[in-house]
């Protein structure tokens, strides 16, 4: 997520009108119900469900909250309960950055004073500068001396508190921790001098670890490498008094192509070379840690690389690592694949989708890695979306279903819970009541986990170009569902076929009143999809 564009959706001086001027008509009230029957059928959907495919991943309902250790997110009354009934089974979390509309300071390190529009809950500490704030997230301390190889063997050497406090926040709510290893420490930084200006990332005072320190380059690329693999040992097999934490994935940072996290001011090409050589010498070093390791928390880690702003460096650097063998003949060594994507059009991020699922069926060496969209949602600057009406959860539900039909085993939305007052993109506000996103998990969550069964007549899940989608699965007592989504502004009449017969549903469950809940449907054998609506369909 970029700073510079939470600032136009901080509505905290009304900015809102704009974005609900002309919203989407989402009455939810002119008549169609899902038991309506007409002579003309729209969508016949073909299913045979012993034509099963692989289990659509629950770990698709997953977020990536910027703050939950900051905002104590656990203790906030009735989240835990809400983020079960959403489904969600992972949480994407940092080991040391505090991200976007936090931790803000009153001026850049020029001297040039910040807006002052936030919150108080927005802001660092009284007294706070940017070397308090590097110093307090730091996971590796700093005494000043370059580190050397031998000083990252040194339990006392890692600041492991925060990190530690995040994956507990994750694990608090039930979910997985998904963590990423997004933070330079200023003790292993090429650069030790803050530096924070419009010059280089135009939103600096957004975003007080866009210092030329946290997300800076390393001073040695090797050394940088084995305090990662002491800093991953640490947190999953525990060091000190401190217990292992039940962690599964670590991912080697986050947008890299942009300065916001990897500020290219001490990198003489000023693309993305010297991030390459990091991300490939950690990942190497954290292969060697694994199959070494004794504790079976460690041996069954599985690492990524990229968290990638956008689709297409995932692409690129999937068919790179493809051609390029190590040394020793093998190739660069990772599990998963993470990117970003965020668009209006839904069917837009499904085609990032599409791209880097097709490199990885393209490559020789990488067809069985994971691939993770590690974070995503409607466009940043809150421009042509209203989160009061069904945008959201027709945007939501369009997406997922269609990441489950490429294969993606991993979705973190940004983001779950707006921890303060004026955040947009949560599925449940500040007050902690449900927005209409909300509803769209808790009807996906009853299709994730069961087996995939093809629908004939869907090309990769979609109806009428798009403006349809279903998604079908079988769970473990057979018992069939499909969640179908009509993001068209008029109503579609389906059906469903099952070997060549239409069949009636046991159970109809639609949303498309933004303002409620799902609600029950009576069955019928032809259903009438009401417009901008999502149905959920048993047999």
């Amino acid at each position: 997520m970029r700073p510079h564009l939470l600032l136009a959706l901080l509505c905290l001086a009304g900015c809102s009108e704009d974005a609900a001027a002309t919203p989407p008509s989402d009455a939810g009230a002119d008549g169609d119900t899902l038991a309506d029957v007409t002579p003309t059928v729209d969508w016949t959907i073909e299913i045979d469900p012993s034509a099963t495919g692989p289990t659509v991943s629950r770990y698709l309902l997953g977020q990536y909250d910027l703050s939950g250790a900051l905002y104590d997110f656990a203790k906030v009354e009735g989240l835990p309960t809400q983020m079960k009934q959403a489904g969600f089974s992972e949480w994407r979390v940092g080991v040391g950055r505090w991200e976007l509309g936090t931790q803000l300071l009153p001026t850049l390190t020029d001297g040039t004073a910040c807006l002052t529009i936030f919150p108080k809950a927005s802001l660092a500490p009284d007294g706070s500068t940017d070397l308090s704030l590097v110093a307090g997230r730091d996971w590796f301390t700093d005494d000043g001396k370059p580190v050397t190889l031998a000083m990252t063997a040194d339990d006392a050497r890692y600041a492991l508190g925060y990190a530690r406090s995040a994956i507990d926040q994750a694990t608090a709510f039930g979910v997985e921790p998904w963590v990423d290893v997004d933070l330079m420490p200023r003790a292993l930084a090429k650069n030790r001098t803050p530096s924070r200006t419009t010059s280089v990332v135009p939103d600096a005072c957004m975003a007080t670890f866009t210092n030329a320190i946290s997300n800076a380059a390393p001073a040695d690329s090797t050394v940088f490498a084995a305090a990662v693999v002491g800093l991953v040992r640490r947190l999953v097999e525990g060091s000190g008094t401190e217990k292992g934490r039940p962690i599964t994935r670590f991912e080697i940072w986050n947008e890299p192509e942009y300065p916001y996290f990897w500020d290219k001011t001490h990198e003489p090409k000023g693309n993305l070379d010297e991030w390459v050589k990091m991300a490939a010498i950690t990942l190497v070093g954290l292969a060697d840690y694994r199959s070494k390791a004794i504790a079976p928390a460690a041996k069954a880690l599985k690492f990524g690389f990229g968290s990638f702003a956008v689709g297409d460096t995932a692409v690129a650097l999937i068919g790179a690592f493809d051609k390029t063998a190590l040394p020793d003949g093998s190739f660069l060594p990772f599990d998963f694949v993470s990117f970003h994507a965020y668009d209006n059009d839904p069917l837009v991020v499904a085609g990032k989708v599409d791209e880097v699922a097709a490199a990885r069926r393209a490559s020789t060496h990488y067809q069985n890695v994971e691939l993770a969209l590690a974070e995503w949602g409607l466009s940043l600057d809150g421009k042509g979306w209203d989160p009061a009406t069904m945008d959201v959860p027709l945007h939501t539900a369009t997406v997922l279903a269609l990441a489950a039909t490429a294969g993606i085993e991993h979705a973190h939305r940004a983001i779950f819970y707006d921890y303060y007052v004026g955040i947009p993109f949560g599925i449940v506000g500040n007050d902690r009541k449900p927005k209409p996103g909300f509803h769209a998990y808790t009807l996906l969550a009853q299709v994730v986990g069961g087996a995939r069964v093809p629908v004939k007549n869907a090309v990769n899940g979609r109806l009428d170009g798009g403006l349809g989608v279903v998604l079908v699965t079988k769970d473990a007592s057979g018992k069939v569902r499909a969640l179908i989504v009509n993001r068209a502004t008029s109503a579609r009449n389906v059906e469903l076929s099952v070997g060549g017969a239409v069949v009636t549903a046991s159970a109809l469950s639609v949303f498309d009143t933004p303002s409620a809940a799902p609600s029950a449907r009576d069955v019928a054998r032809t259903l009438r999809l009401p417009p901008r609506s999502i149905a959920l369909v048993s047999l």
